[in-house]
């Protein structure tokens, strides 16, 4: 272990495998503030993938892969407290314990920069891995200078959102003609539609990430890189790879989701060292393709399948040899959604699937547009007894599900759009495991003959089941989500659990709630009829609801007027969406602790109804009032202190903001569709001394904007939609990120 922390810069592996999470996971992560088991996975993941570009993961022994030699690592990581818990405000960040980054940083001193910046100096001649921050058109300077760097074996450029910056052919030439001892190099995010021929230079490239690029092909000398292991290509504008794609002998890991590939490379069945495989399409006319699975036994983590509409022979599904792949977890099975179908097609769809039975340590799996008429017999004899989360989307000719409760692990079951089930019944046996279950878009659906057979069900989600009369199972100990949406003749009593933290009744007028949950924390209720009948009981009898979201009323209650709310001082956020009536059942100066409060199409609201806005608001947004916005200086926001963020939505305002509008500690400020708008008002925004974000988008007349008139404190400059916006002087803003 010493000799891998000593050597393989810890620090820096730890950043990089950071910015190769997704957007939406590095969000998730600061949100939430902790890294929960599925992010530190994909952390995991992409560390031991930067081991293994490194050469610092050397099988012997008993190991039997690079892969499985990281993972012990990795957890032996874990074990020394490589990893702290930190406390911040009350939230846990999951951090490299301050000795080890210490102890990292000062290793790896020389060996290893971060470029951030206005970057002018020399790179040191012993710097061997660069992580560089990209954040202007200008940078294209950076790149030029790290170029000179020819021993280098690892480079990074991150683009936080900056997806204008173009990686024109020039510096691609200088990129892969002078950095030839390059292992890893990740240009994930850059503006490419062209990926040089000269890629081939770089024979010792291990590691590649070309995901969020704009290529629409390779080129075939990429298939020269014959030490490649990981290539990530995710959500690219890929139709095909390269004819020769089997050249690259080495490769382990090959990441394809989000594009639009029409059929695999001939011979791609020979790289029989792949480890990940996300995605495999099997093209029109091409159906024995799939052949080329049969020889990929050690596939892990999850594999999709999509095409199986174009396997004529089912003895090439068998052939795939699904059933011997003992290290895959996941399988996503998918049919062409738009296609005629007739008797042959229904039986065809019914061998293929059949042929189709993976290993028995499957655990989960999704069927997608299955025209059979019933599901395979490997479905039906539980022949998968470690199952944990099954998924049946749009099987719109299966009359009958599978006997779901054979399944003892089974965690998580979602069914939708399968329209021929009109009855489903729930045999004695208990769903011992059953966690989650959701229904949606059952439009046939007429009846549930259930028991009370789910003692660890935690969420309960019917959304969209027209015909859907009865009934709910009424004993759930450990259910905590409840979520009836747009059934309209479900005629029965919500199940009776006192753990029900979050219930949404939405289109559901027939629903009874004989006993109502007395420890509610988020409650939605939408429709004219759900709001009339429970919205009273529920905001007077749950002193500990957090947050509540009312939808689509239309009309007026005399009663609400009369509403004694003082004792809801718990509510944080209140969303009032689609409220068409002219008076609200409260005010809201009543919601003492009051965080975030969200209006959403309230075309009738008028300002007299925001006065005495509760002083503990944080954060406002208001969309599609055209009345409130008309008038928004008299909701005094400029006398609320706490208030943090602002979001505006409006069809009609020309500009924006108003003198003395927001208070002066405003932190962030949002403006979104709004067609009209043509001025920032850049006086009104220069006093905000504490405004660190202003976000644009989709306002589609603004046209300037000028880094010299923003406040000094400004951070960060989101814009996209804009795009007759031309933004001057914004270079000294430390993000900037522009989106078509």
């Amino acid at each position: 272990m010493a000799e891998l922390v000593g050597g393989a810069f810890l620090s820096s592996f730890f950043q990089v495998a950071l910015e190769k999470l997704s957007s939406n996971d590095f969000i998730d992560y600061f949100r939430r503030g902790k890294l929960d088991d599925t992010l530190l996975e994909k952390l995991q993941d992409e560390i031991i993938k930067l081991w293994m570009a490194e050469g610092l993961l050397k099988c012997g022994g008993t190991y039997t892969s690079e892969e499985e030699l990281g993972n012990d690592f990795f957890h032996d990581l874990e074990s020394i407290s490589f990893f702290q818990q930190s406390i911040k405000r009350d939230n846990e960040f999951l951090v490299m314990h301050d000795l080890v980054n210490d102890l990292a940083k000062s290793v790896s001193g020389e060996f290893c920069l971060r470029i951030e910046g206005d970057w002018t100096q020399d790179i040191p001649e012993r710097t061997r891995h660069i992580w560089c921050s990209i954040r202007t058109i200008n940078d294209e300077k950076k790149v030029e200078q790290i170029c000179k760097a020819e021993g280098l074996k690892g480079l990074t450029l991150s683009l936080p959102g900056f997806l204008q910056f173009k990686m024109h052919t020039n510096v691609q030439h200088q990129m892969f003609s002078r950095l030839r001892y390059l292992r890893m190099l990740s240009l994930g995010g850059c503006y490419m539609t062209m990926l040089s021929d000269e890629i081939s230079n770089l024979k010792l490239l291990r590691y590649l990430d070309l995901s969020y690029t704009r290529l629409a092909s390779l080129p075939d000398s990429i298939c020269m890189l014959y030490n490649l292991q990981t290539l990530l290509l995710e959500n690219c504008k890929l139709t095909e790879l390269p004819s020769c794609f089997c050249k690259l002998i080495n490769l382990r890991h090959l990441h394809l989701k989000g594009n639009d590939i029409k059929k695999m490379p001939k011979h791609i069945g020979r790289l029989n060292h792949l480890h990940t495989l996300t995605d495999f399409v099997v093209g029109e006319h091409s159906g024995y393709d799939i052949k080329e699975l049969e020889e990929l036994n050690h596939l892990q983590g999850t594999l999709r399948i999509s095409g199986l509409e174009n396997i004529i022979d089912p003895t090439d599904a068998t052939i795939a040899n699904l059933k011997d792949k003992k290290l895959l977890e996941g399988l996503h099975m998918t049919y062409g959604a738009t296609r005629e179908t007739d008797g042959s097609i229904m039986e065809r769809d019914a061998s293929v699937l059949e042929a189709l039975q993976p290993n028995r340590s499957l655990k989960w799996l999704n069927i997608v547009d299955y025209h059979g008429t019933s599901f395979p017999n490997w479905l039906d004899q539980c022949y998968l007894p470690n199952l944990v989360s099954l998924d049946l989307m749009r099987c719109k000719f299966c009359t009958q599900l599978p006997p779901l409760w054979l399944f003892p692990y089974l965690k998580r079951l979602s069914i939708s759009s399968c329209d021929e089930i009109e009855i489903i019944s729930s045999p004695k046996v208990p769903f011992r495991s059953l966690e989650i279950m959701r229904f949606e878009d059952m439009s046939n659906w007429k009846e549930w003959l259930c028991v009370e057979g789910f003692p660890l069900l935690k969420e309960l989600s019917i959304m969209s089941c027209p015909k859907l009369k009865k009934a709910l199972p009424q004993h759930l100990p450990s259910l905590e989500i409840l979520i009836i949406i747009n059934c309209q003749q479900l005629e029965s009593s919500i199940p009776l659990s006192h753990n029900i933290r979050q219930l949404r009744l939405y289109k559901c007028e027939n629903i009874l709630i004989n006993e109502l949950p007395s420890n509610l924390k988020e409650v939605f209720l939408g429709g004219t009829g759900v709001l009339e009948s429970y919205m009273e009981q529920i905001l007077l009898k749950n002193v500990f609801l957090e947050q509540l979201h009312v939808k689509d009323f239309n009309g007026v209650n005399q009663e609400w007027s009369n509403l004694d709310l003082r004792s809801c001082n718990s509510i944080r956020s209140l969303t009032i969406d689609g409220w068409h009536s002219s008076s609200l059942p409260f005010a809201w100066n009543l919601f003492i602790n009051l965080y975030s409060l969200f209006l959403y199409d309230c075309p009738l609201l008028d300002s007299t109804y925001g006065e005495g806005l509760p002083l503990s608001l944080r954060s406002i947004t208001i969309q599609k009032c055209p009345k409130l916005i008309a008038s928004i200086e008299v909701l005094g926001l400029n006398k609320i202190y706490s208030l943090e963020d602002v979001t505006v939505c409006d069809d009609f305002v020309e500009s924006f903001p108003k003198e003395n509008l927001l208070p002066p500690n405003i932190n962030s400020v949002h403006l979104d569709c709004c067609p009209k708008l043509r001025i920032i008002d850049n006086r009104s925004l220069v006093h905000l001394k504490y405004l660190k974000a202003l976000c644009i988008t989709n306002c589609c007349c603004l046209e300037h904007i000028s880094g010299e008139d923003l406040p000094e404190s400004l951070s960060t400059l989101y814009i996209s939609g804009c795009p007759l916006l031309q933004c001057h002087n914004i270079s000294h803003i430390p993000s900037v990120k522009i989106f078509e």
